[in-house]
């Protein structure tokens, strides 16, 4: 046991030896572009494999999910997270499973949440959001939940007033920008906070439109101004840990707001 950290000081030497000698040994390489073939061709005329299964194969077969069903086929290899039911990761000729793309009906389901919704037969809409708002008649739904993305939505106060249109009630939960830490980092560094909440710099940074409690309220105010019959009803706020309930001044203390806004007359 006395030798172990002596073996480990003297390969770190050795390591740190050997590097500097393959730098001193460095060779500047001329460009090299690879092409899959030596003619440009457009996708579509490029050759691939495709395989297809049948229905009658598939009634031939002893699977009874699609899982099984693809666990069958050369080159492609399923892993599971947990018994039936549960999420199955697809990998093609040793590639990863998010450089795999699966549709179904034109819809992407490897990501989690599509794919919960297709296994729950919930219609998906996949388009620019508020078109697709402008396609639904006044009060055709029950709830429209915005759930943490109003921040990264394209005049996101257009969208909320089409979610008023065609839902009874909407549900919108956002990250405070004002909370306290927010303001001090902002003091104290003079910049822009970046840990788990907001994970990028910003010149990696994705649409986003940050705002805290007051500003939201304030636009929920200009909606009654303007004439829409609409009033915020059940308020839920919780601390930088998004567990512990808030009470006093959450604008200041509050990490996490979860906002009802209700259509007069549709209690």
């Amino acid at each position: 046991m006395k030798r172990l950290p002596i073996f480990l000081i003297v390969s770190f030497f050795l390591a740190g030896s050997s590097f500097s000698q393959e730098l001193s040994n460095e060779e500047q390489l001329n460009e090299v572009i690879i092409n899959s073939t030596r003619i440009d061709l457009p996708f579509s005329e490029n050759s691939r494999t495709i395989m297809v299964i049948s229905s009658e194969t598939i009634k031939q077969s002893t699977a009874t999910n699609v899982a099984d069903l693809l666990q069958s086929i050369s080159g492609i290899d399923i892993r599971r997270r947990g018994t039936d039911g549960m999420q199955s990761d697809l990998y093609i000729r040793g590639g990863q499973f998010n450089q795999t793309l699966i549709l179904i009906d034109g819809f992407k389901t490897e990501d989690p949440q599509t794919g919960l919704c297709v296994a729950r037969k919930v219609p998906i809409y996949q388009e620019e959001i508020l078109s697709a708002l402008t396609k639904f008649n006044e009060n055709s739904f029950e709830w429209v939940i915005f759930s943490r993305m109003v921040e990264s939505l394209p005049e996101p106060g257009r969208i909320l007033k089409q979610a008023l249109r065609v839902g009874r009630k909407v549900a919108v939960s956002f990250v405070n920008h004002g909370y306290w830490r927010n303001r001090w980092n902002f003091l104290l560094h003079g910049k822009r906070v970046c840990n788990d909440v907001y994970p990028h710099q910003w010149e990696s940074s994705h649409l986003s439109n940050h705002f805290s409690i007051r500003e939201f309220e304030d636009f929920c105010l200009r909606l009654q101004a303007e004439g829409m019959k609409v009033r915020l009803g059940r308020r839920m706020f919780y601390r930088g840990d998004w567990v512990k309930s808030c009470s006093a001044f959450p604008n200041f203390r509050a990490g996490l707001a979860i906002y009802e806004l209700v259509k007069e007359g549709m209690d």
